[in-house]
């Protein structure tokens, strides 16, 4: 369904306005004064800043998490019955997002950082239905990592697959801030180089097995806080 022009204003500038500056430092009278309209706008079609947040996580999420599961149903029918090879299950997870990114008229590298900061996400700031579209594609996905990485407890899995989102979201956020700390020595990835070289990084670190180096890393007794962590 075709959004009223108003309303699309809106979700673009806000797209633009929270890539830049992320979620908590802009107001809605940032957002509406970027797109040109009334602060009663937002609040007709939205109704508060975290209901415009959760349009767009979901305009961006849900496809993104669908076409994720597409991906890795075809690696299943393809490669089936064997496990499907580790850097095609990560390729799966990856490509997603860089083909959201190059679909839409923002700025490359802006949407990137943008997706990024919506990858980072804590969950309990997360719509119920984006929540409702991770749940059964991470259990697809950790499920076809475990039938891939026998060596791996699904403990030391899960840990790994946290490491590689985020890898992911250090990419999609904070390249441009790398590259210049590196001063001059490496130079920017357009997404597609970003999605090869994390997913080679990532590959590593999933074949490698543990216990060749004949110590486990101690666990480390921490209390838990609820506003940790993300869920991407």
């Amino acid at each position: 369904m075709k959004r009223d022009s108003s309303e699309q204003k809106i979700i673009n500038s806000a797209e633009v306005l929270f890539a830049e500056r992320g979620f908590e430092s802009v107001s809605l009278r940032d957002v509406t004064g970027h797109a040109g309209v009334n602060v009663a706008s937002v609040n007709y079609y939205f109704r508060s800043k975290e209901g415009l947040i959760n349009a767009i996580f979901a305009r961006h999420l849900i496809p993104v998490n669908e076409a994720r599961l597409g991906r890795l149903k075809s690696a299943r029918d393809e490669f089936s019955p064997a496990p499907i090879p580790v850097e095609i299950i990560l390729n799966a997870f990856f490509q997603p997002l860089v083909d959201r990114v190059t679909s839409e008229s923002l700025n490359e590298r802006l949407f990137a950082k943008f997706m990024g900061r919506m990858m980072s996400r804590s969950p309990e700031h997360l719509p119920p239905e984006v929540i409702a579209s991770f749940q059964p594609m991470f259990a697809n996905f950790v499920e076809a990592l475990i039938e891939s990485c026998p060596h791996l407890t699904k403990k030391e899995l899960l840990w790994r697959l946290n490491h590689s989102f985020g890898v992911m979201v250090q990419s999609l956020l904070h390249q441009e801030n790398f590259v210049t700390l590196c001063q001059g020595e490496v130079d920017l990835l357009d997404l597609n180089a970003t999605v090869a070289s994390v997913t080679q990084f990532c590959v590593a670190g999933f074949l490698s097995d543990q216990k060749q180096s004949g110590k486990k890393p101690e666990p480390i007794e921490q209390k838990h806080d609820s506003r940790q962590g993300q869920l991407f």
